[in-house]
């Protein structure tokens, strides 16, 4: 879907982790967006984009879980576009799953069936994937996940 003007989660958090003094945000907001842009940013792009599409909505979804609608969130003019909004018709909560193509090293983060571990929780390397997840739930909840759920199912 096409971005809005005006802030983005991604921008915000990217100033966070850059104020925390991490490295790998040392020279955000220095270059040109043309410069900023690299083959891996293009590849997760892509990555997103074959995985938020038609494909997303049958592939591994439990049973009990819906898909919902591609939406961007809005809260306090701030807007994220969360890859993949789930609801889980039996617990009736929302699951926010957000895709990511890396190259960084998971060994220890993840179990055999691809689940996060304990460590996963703590390794700095995925610092702005956990906090995008959870801003992004947040959002929903604050937004139009109870008024979508009471209308719904109730």
């Amino acid at each position: 879907m096409p971005r809005s003007a005006g802030w983005h989660v991604s921008t915000v958090l990217t100033a966070m982790l850059q104020a925390m003094g991490t490295g790998k945000y040392a020279t955000w907001g220095q270059r040109t967006p043309e410069e900023a842009r690299k083959p891996t940013d293009e590849l997760g792009y892509l990555w997103e984009d074959v995985l938020t599409g038609p494909l997303a909505a049958r592939v591994l979804v439990p049973d009990g879980w819906i898909t919902l609608p591609a939406v961007e969130l809005c809260v306090d003019g701030i807007y994220g576009p969360p890859d993949r909004p789930l609801f889980d018709t039996v617990r009736r909560r929302i699951v926010i799953e957000e895709i990511k193509a890396t190259y960084m090293n998971a060994k220890g983060v993840v179990d055999d069936a691809l689940q996060p571990t304990e460590a996963f929780l703590h390794d700095k390397k995925f610092t702005y994937w956990r906090m995008q997840v959870k801003t992004y739930a947040a959002m929903a909840a604050q937004t139009w996940a109870q008024e979508w759920l009471n209308e719904v199912y109730d």
